[in-house]
């Protein structure tokens, strides 16, 4: 007997199998290859696995690898259009669908040359040198002799890193697809504060750091302050030379993809990677416009119901001014935060076949400027900033649990880890099923059911939902109005501080972000929007027989699909229902 999952029911069936071609052997012998050869070719995926003799190299961006990477995408997609999926599982004809997408993302992003460019989406050609500190910064620190002992010898051959890229570089510069000066002028100030710091400091040290407790780790850290000494550091001289005598000169001013040869085309990819949409810029952008005035209109009705007759304007200052929507101690923000993580975990317990424990609340400090009051972490736990308690709003706390909590993120992410503790997916899986698009949608899409759960009862409440959402429309429009329609960091920065109300850093920071990573701004609310759709043409469709604990159900059994596909599986989800009579 061998077990399928069929994620558009949501249960396990046992299965009898008569011949190993209809478990979708060949497909996931050819998805495993695949994997095993990115690993290979690409540290940083390699990290993201947890693989260490994959993670133990410097990205090998040469024209001849380059060519290999290409020649073996080739080569997958050809043995994959020879799989005949006749009497595949409907799960296994997903994940052939899933793999294709990825070897044809692939073939674009190369004819792009992604590999040029400094977009946090094509990550896994290598880490970009302008981002290299927080790359080795967050490496997982060495359990094994032996790992410190291959982390030491990557550092000795850095200088070969630096060689590759600066050549990169050069022909990206050559190609004009050289980045925003603001980008390397930054790189630059964390390269130079980084060649001050003492070697037992520096960000290639941390990860020798967090391991000094290992057997005999005492010689290799010694030999990797010798190394980031004798090598790093000045292959790091060299780089910082190259971006201040050669790069910047031919870095543009202009920070918008739109004027890069190429740029609209290269966007339309980078959307349809985060998205999956074959929507143009524009239509994104007008669709962000839209809901901006939707929602601005809905937070002045939460005003009016809060008894206020002045402007929206207004009425955020007010809120600014007043020190009872604000905490007075960090005592008081994390009590505050774990009673509204067990009342939101209580009150949507309803709108779900199951959900888990009330998640643990844990206080950190991450400084004024780091993210709002509270956000998952990977522990299972809900961090909570309770830097400046002062500046924290109280009205925006259910509407952040939801989003970070039970239904949110908390919830989601229990229910993807149940299912790679089952032993149904892989890595390899996990990997191709991973869209932003859909758990960035998911939080937002959580927040709005605290309208059902009847936690948006207090004006003050629906107005900091509203708050937050706002903040992923306007993202919406700045990602596509700068590099859609052109707009300039300071139109852009303008246009959010006006429509958001938020001080003058955080816009800066929002807008900062959507030059860094073109199309990540837009995820929020693409997810958010798909799943508000399909949730009203499921309801349209079933009627009274709508529930919408099967509907969260089918969407967590599915897990980060990509949008179009989500969609393409709803339907047949939808189709079954309606074909046992669910509907009468």
């Amino acid at each position: 007997m061998a077990l399928a999952w069929w994620p558009s029911t949501g249960h396990i069936h046992a299965e009898k199998v008569d011949n190993r071609n209809r478990t979708g052997e060949p497909l996931y012998r050819l998805i495993d290859s695949d994997w095993d050869y990115l690993k290979r070719h690409s540290p940083a995926i390699a990290q993201f696995a947890g693989d260490w003799e994959g993670m133990m190299a410097w990205p090998d961006l040469s024209k001849a690898s380059l060519r290999a990477l290409r020649r073996h995408d080739k080569h997958a997609l050809a043995e994959l259009r020879k799989i005949d999926t006749h009497g595949y599982p409907e799960p296994a004809k997903l994940d052939y669908r899933l793999f294709e997408r990825e070897l044809l993302n692939r073939r674009r992003e190369y004819s792009a040359r992604a590999y040029l460019t400094h977009f946090w989406q094509f990550e896994r050609f290598g880490p970009s040198p302008l981002r290299l500190l927080p790359y080795v910064a967050s490496e997982p620190p060495a359990t094994k002799p032996q790992q410190l002992r291959a982390r030491v010898e990557r550092l000795k051959v850095f200088d070969r890193y630096v060689d590759r890229q600066i050549g990169l570089m050069r022909e990206a510069a050559t190609r004009k697809m050289a980045p925003p000066a603001m980008l390397v002028n930054a790189a630059i100030r964390s390269l130079e504060l980084e060649l001050k710091a003492p070697p037992d400091k520096s960000a290639f040290y941390q990860s020798f750091a967090a391991a000094a407790g290992v057997d005999g780790a005492a010689v290799h850290l010694e030999a990797a302050r010798d190394a980031i000494v004798t090598v790093v550091k000045p292959s790091l001289q060299r780089l910082v030379r190259f971006f201040s005598d050669d790069y910047l000169k031919r870095c543009p001013a202009d920070v918008s993809l739109a004027k890069w040869p190429g740029g609209p085309s290269l966007y339309r990819l980078l959307l349809r990677l985060a998205i999956t949409a074959e929507s143009s810029p524009e239509e994104i952008h007008q669709t962000g416009l839209a809901e901006v005035a939707r929602i601005l209109a809905e937070m002045d009705g939460a005003m009016r119901a809060a008894g206020y007759t002045g402007t929206l304007a207004e009425f955020v200052a007010s809120l600014r001014d007043s020190k009872r929507f604000y905490f007075a101690s960090e005592r008081e923000l994390t009590d505050a935060y774990r009673v509204t993580a067990e009342l939101a975990t209580a009150r949507v317990s309803t709108l779900f076949h199951s959900v888990p424990a009330v998640p643990p609340i844990a206080a950190r400090r991450f400084g004024a400027s780091g993210p709002g009051a509270a956000y998952s972490s990977r522990s299972g736990a809900v961090l909570v900033n309770v830097s400046n308690p002062e500046m924290r709003p109280k009205y925006e706390m259910r509407a952040l649990m939801l989003h970070e909590g039970v239904p949110g993120h908390h919830l989601q992410k229990s229910r993807e880890a149940s299912v790679l503790k089952s032993g149904r997916t892989s890595a390899a899986l996990e990997r191709l099923r991973r869209s932003d698009a859909f758990s960035e949608g998911w939080g937002l899409y959580a927040e709005s059911l605290g309208y059902d759960a009847g936690l948006y009862r207090d004006p003050y409440d629906r107005f900091g939902q509203l708050t937050y959402e706002l903040i992923r429309a306007a993202r919406m429009v700045v990602d596509t109005g700068i590099h859609g329609r052109g707009w300039s960091r300071s139109q852009a920065v303008r246009y959010f501080v006006e429509t958001t109300g938020k001080p003058l850093a955080v816009a800066e920071g929002e807008i900062d972000r959507a030059i860094w990573d073109p199309a990540s701004l837009v995820v929020y609310k693409a997810g958010e929007l798909t799943l508000q759709r399909i949730k009203r043409e499921a309801k349209a469709t079933l009627g009274p027989e709508f529930d919408v604990r099967d509907f969260h159900e089918f969407l967590l059994q599915m897990g980060p699909l990509p949008l179009d596909l989500l969609e393409t599986e709803f339907h047949v989800w939808l189709k079954a229902r309606v074909g046992k009579g669910v509907k009468h």
